[in-house]
């Protein structure tokens, strides 16, 4: 007899307050916490205080999307943009585009893959067959099919959960340590990653040795 009661992500999800999250902006808190709150809380932009400009950030291109079908469920408190639906053998696969490189690792496409679990999630809800999407890299002529699985599910679950918290603070969390994604990162001026790093543990000495 199963007797653990903590409650699924799935639940955990669905009993907060619904405020409705993007799949762009779950992507973005994926792919680092630190960016999607700059980005989505204080309103920061990849062109502001001498970031890289050019509008585009180092983890996803829209340049070739197609248009989106949006798409919002209450049930789950998430909107997604579709770029396109491929239907197979009865089955509803959503389309997104991802500027990763396939061999890039699992790692560097989880925002993506995070984002199409939602975009599935939303199809599901309006009564679509839905178990997989399909990842297309930009530029590249290859197509990685994503299993909606158990794991994946949770994350995408988890995920809402903590962006939702997050988005509530007024704080951004510390920079990731040692991230080679910072490198690369369109919001790196903004986000000060080495600087934040050098400070931070500073800060944690002074308040130790004054204690």
């Amino acid at each position: 007899m199963d007797t653990n009661t903590e409650p699924s992500a799935a639940e955990a999800m669905e009993s907060q307050p619904h405020t409705v999250v993007t799949d762009e902006m779950v992507a973005d808190y994926v792919f680092c916490p630190r960016f999607a709150h700059l980005k989505w809380v204080q309103g920061e932009s990849a062109d502001s205080d001498g970031a890289d400009s050019g509008g585009e950030d180092a983890r996803a291109s829209t340049a070739h999307r197609l248009s989106l079908t949006r798409m919002s469920r209450d049930a789950l408190g998430v909107s997604v943009g579709i770029e396109g639906i491929e239907h197979e053998s009865g089955e509803s696969l959503p389309v997104r585009t991802c500027a990763v490189g396939p061999g890039e690792g699992a790692a560097a496409m989880a925002p993506d893959a995070v984002a199409l679990c939602l975009q599935g999630l939303v199809l599901r809800a309006d009564s679509h067959l839905c178990n997989a999407g399909l990842i297309q890299h930009d530029g590249e002529q290859k197509t990685v099919r994503v299993i909606f699985d158990d794991a994946l599910l949770a994350r995408a679950y988890d995920a809402v959960v903590r962006l939702r918290e997050m988005l509530a603070e007024p704080c951004a969390p510390v920079p990731i340590a040692g991230e080679e994604k910072c490198t690369d990162c369109a919001y790196a001026a903004v986000c000060m990653p080495d600087e934040i790093a050098f400070i931070v543990p500073i800060s944690l000495h002074s308040t130790v040795s004054g204690s």
